[in-house]
C-alpha cells in the first residue's frame, strides 16, 4: 500500500462482493460502509468474464468514488443476495411496462355466432401498426396437432384507416366475408332499443310479444302484396330482426 492509499475497516469501510452467476460470469457490487449497505443504495454493479476481472472493476469503481482507499471484500453470498434482488427489480420494472403498454394497445373486433345456441359475440383482434391510410391488424388462429400441442397460426390484415375510423367497421379487400368493427358485437348492438324500436313505433322497454303485434300490424301495411314498397318492407323487417335480439323475454 503506497502512501496516497488509506487501510479501512469495520462497518465504515467500503465493501465488495462477488460472485459466479453462469459460465463466464461474475456479478460484483459495491458500497461505501455497512450502513449503506443495509439500505441497498449501492455504488456500482456490473458482470465480469472472471473472478479477477470482477474484483479489479470493484476496486476502480471505489477507488473513482471515494479515492485510494482499500475496500473489504465479503463473501460470495452477499454479491448473490444483491443479484437476486436486482433481478427481482427488472422483473417488476418489466410487469410494469408490461401493463402500462398493454393500457393503450386498441383492438378490432370480428362478429361470430354460435352453432350451439346462435348466440352472437366478438373476438378481437390487436393493431398492431398504424400508418395514414392503413391499420395493420393481427388475426390468431388457434391450431390443434395430433399429439395435442396448440400453436397460433398469426395473419396480418390491412385495413383502410380512413374508412374504419369514419363508419366504424372494415373489410379486408382479399377477405371481404370478414368484417372488422371498431366495437364489439355487444356494443354495437346496446344501440338498436332507441334506433329500432323507435322505428317500430314501440317503447324502449317493450317486450317480446309487444314487438310482434306491432311487427304485425305494420308488415301488413307495408308488403308488396297489399300495396306496399318493398325496400320499406325490408327495412321494417331490418328494424324487426335487431329488435328481437334486445327485448325484455
Amino acid at each position: 500500500m503506497n502512501s496516497n492509499d488509506t487501510q479501512a475497516s469495520g462497518i465504515d469501510s467500503p465493501k465488495f462482493a462477488r460472485c459466479s452467476i453462469g459460465k463466464g460470469k461474475w456479478f460484483w457490487v459495491t458500497c461505501r460502509n455497512m450502513e449503506d449497505w443495509c439500505d441497498r443504495k449501492f455504488i456500482v454493479t456490473g458482470i465480469a468474464a472472471t473472478p479477477d476481472e470482477a474484483e479489479a472493476a470493484a476496486k476502480a469503481s471505489i477507488a473513482a468514488a471515494l479515492g485510494n482507499v482499500v475496500p473489504q471484500q465479503w463473501g460470495s453470498k452477499h454479491a448473490l443476495e444483491v443479484n437476486h434482488w436486482e433481478a427481482v427489480k427488472r422483473r417488476a420494472a418489466r410487469a410494469t411496462k408490461a401493463a402500462k403498454d398493454a393500457a393503450g394497445v386498441e383492438y378490432v373486433y370480428t362478429d361470430w355466432e354460435s352453432d350451439y345456441d346462435s348466440s352472437c359475440g366478438s373476438s378481437p383482434h390487436r393493431i398492431v401498426k398504424k400508418t395514414a391510410r392503413r391499420v395493420y391488424v393481427e388475426d390468431r388462429n388457434s391450431s390443434w396437432t395430433e399429439n395435442g400441442d396448440v400453436f397460433a397460426d398469426v395473419e396480418t390484415f390491412v385495413l383502410d384507416r380512413k374508412k374504419l375510423e369514419s363508419t366504424g367497421e372494415a373489410s379486408n379487400p382479399r377477405f371481404r366475408y370478414e368484417t372488422f368493427y371498431t366495437t364489439t358485437y355487444e356494443e354495437r348492438h346496446k344501440a338498436f332499443p332507441h334506433g329500432c324500436l323507435h322505428f317500430l313505433g314501440a317503447e324502449i322497454e317493450a317486450t317480446e310479444e309487444a314487438v310482434n303485434a306491432t311487427y304485425r300490424s305494420l308488415a301488413k301495411e307495408r308488403h308488396p302484396d297489399h300495396g306496399g314498397n318493398a325496400e320499406d318492407f325490408k327495412e321494417l323487417q331490418r328494424a324487426y330482426e335487431n329488435a328481437m335480439k334486445v327485448v325484455q323475454r
